[in-house]
């Protein structure tokens, strides 16, 4: 069984409010629409990696980090 959408928006909504990060600051950080954002917390939609990529970036966080905490 693969890795869900749900479970991976989960793990990115966890983080970014680990560091105290608005949903409104953390689309600026990315460059990514607060919507689109919105819409992968909530599993709505699958990423592409450029879209992976920035999300990590702006958590400062490895792909090994962020996959080591999703079930």
């Amino acid at each position: 069984m693969g890795i869900s959408a749900q479970n991976i928006g989960l793990r990115i909504r966890a983080l970014r409010e680990e560091q105290d990060i608005s949903l409104r600051q953390f689309a600026l950080m990315t460059n990514l629409n607060k919507g689109h954002l919105c819409d992968i917390e909530l599993g709505r939609c699958d990423l592409r990696m450029s879209t992976l990529g920035k999300i990590l970036a702006g958590l400062d966080i490895t792909a090994t980090e962020f996959f080591a905490g999703v079930d």
